[in-house]
């Protein structure tokens, strides 16, 4: 609470590398830290705070301070506009609940130079499976304003594989449980290959995440997943980092 109210939030990026495709553009995911307790404290990382905000009715608060100092910020950075193919947020239960998410997202949208097919909302599967019928219509009211939706951590749950073909989201970001030992456990690499062609005849693209070596970013390759997120292809940096100079011109597969 008080790092709201202090407008103290942290905001950092995370990038997203392509895999199996060419493509040119940045695509990022906008992290959230809050400082810690003390001078020099270790900022606080999102398993700490989120359990306490979610508990507290404080999330829905914290994701939309986050997007709209996220989009204050790209209008600050006019030059990135032709580069930033892809700016992924993390939704809460509260605002997956909340039918004015879309208008709230709709307003901050009219005040960006960026077009709205830019952002994406990350949606969690355990919340889609608690609540299929919230998330669809959630779904089609941000693609009415131009916005895309990814469902984040598939392959978590039995009904991974229905909500990767029928759920009507753009993008499949593959569980870390999958992500786990892939390179090493057959069966993990026939479920995020089976996520994948799920995907893949839906229309869909595919992220594969926590990627952390080479190994596993080798196999990520050969499933032909498009996208990747982990360490091993970048680190977290602050969201200030992220300016026209700095930015990867590499527009090529990722090689390991």
């Amino acid at each position: 609470r008080q790092a709201l109210e202090d407008n103290a939030l942290i905001l950092e990026y995370q990038a997203l590398r392509p895999v199996a495709s060419v493509t040119w553009g940045d695509h990022i995911e906008i992290l959230c830290r809050i400082p810690g307790d003390g001078d020099n404290a270790e900022p606080l990382q999102p398993n700490q705070f989120l359990p306490i905000a979610e508990r507290f009715d404080l999330a829905k608060r914290l994701d939309r301070r986050v997007i709209s100092e996220t989009l204050a910020w790209l209008g600050s950075q006019p030059l990135l506009e032709p580069r930033i193919k892809y700016c992924g947020f993390n939704l809460s239960l509260a605002n997956v609940l909340d039918d004015t998410f879309a208008d709230f997202m709709e307003t901050q949208l009219r005040q960006s130079p960026f077009p709205a097919h830019c952002f994406c909302l990350e949606i969690r599967e355990a919340h889609a499976t608690q609540y299929p019928e919230e998330v669809a219509v959630l779904c089609d009211a941000l693609h009415r304003i131009g916005c895309r939706v990814a469902l984040d951590g598939a392959g978590a749950s039995v009904e991974s594989y229905s909500l990767a073909a029928n759920l009507p989201v753009d993008i499949i970001k593959l569980d870390r449980r999958v992500m786990e030992n892939l390179d090493e456990d057959p069966v993990q690499q026939v479920m995020a290959e089976a996520l994948h062609r799920i995907a893949e005849v839906a229309g869909k693209q595919t992220v594969a995440t926590f990627i952390e070596n080479d190994d596993t970013l080798r196999k990520v390759r050969t499933l032909g997943i498009h996208y990747g997120q982990g360490f091993r292809l970048a680190r977290p940096q602050p969201l200030a980092a992220l300016t026209p100079a700095t930015v990867d011109l590499t527009t090529g597969r990722i090689g390991g």
